[in-house]
Formats: structure tokens, sequence, C-alpha cells
């Protein structure tokens, strides 16, 4: 879910093309959605993976947003935490355990961020995902 918003929002952004209309982004979020659920279902690591990637790109988002580094410095973020926690995951259970509870827990906890902010009309946490890109 997270990273079908960060691309519905990178691509306009990005090239040329122009933003897709709310009716789209629900198909590609649901077929996006039914795909990672079917991969996850069947396969363990997959799991662990995906896991893994939403935790570390939530990580790096949350900084980003809290301490407000330069914008190289917040597209380093996600390749840092994401590498980080992908060798976490894929280590054995002693170190994979703690790892996925972090990956859950921060997407989790950016989920919830997201949508309160979006309640409460905070404009800091409205546009997140734009962060990676903008450089203010």
């Amino acid at each position: 879910m997270h990273l079908t918003t960060f691309l519905a929002l990178l691509i306009p952004n990005v090239t040329s093309h122009s933003a897709i209309s709310s009716k789209a982004f629900v198909a590609v979020w649901l077929i996006c959605c039914i795909i990672t659920a079917l991969l996850a279902a069947r396969f363990q690591y997959a799991t662990f993976i995906f896991a893994a990637i939403t935790g570390g790109t939530s990580m790096a988002l949350a900084f980003g947003i809290t301490i407000h580094p330069p914008l190289l410095a917040r597209q380093i973020f996600p390749a840092l935490f994401v590498t980080l926690l992908l060798v976490a995951v894929l280590l054995p259970t002693r170190v994979r355990e703690p790892a996925l509870r972090a990956s859950t827990a921060a997407t989790g906890a950016l989920g919830f961020a997201i949508s309160v902010a979006l309640l409460a009309s905070q404009a800091s946490w409205e546009d997140a995902w734009s962060r990676f890109w903008t450089s203010t």
C-alpha cells in the first residue's frame, strides 16, 4: 500500500505523465495488494522481504520528516534502512524476530501517523512521500 502510494506520487513528478485518477489508483492499489498477499501467503521468505522493505521505507520516511536532513540524506535513508532490515530478516530466528517486529512496528506507526494527519489536516504529514524528492 505504501509503495503504491509512493509510486503514484513519484511517477507524475519525475516524468511528463499526468497523475492517475482516484479510480485508477484504487485499481492499481488493489492489484498490488492482491499480488503481494498471494506471494506472502505462499512463500515465507517473501513475507520477510516485504516486511523489511515496507519497514525500512517507513523508518526512512519517519526519520526524514523528523530530523529533516538534506535531500541526499533523505534519499540515502531508504537504501540504508531497507538493506539493514533485509539482511536482518534473512538471518537466523534470533535476529529475524526483532527485525520483523521493528519492521512491522515502523510500518504500523507510519500508517497510523499519516492517517491521523490526514484526518486532522496536518500539512507536514499529509504529503509525506514527497519528502523523498523535494528539496524543501
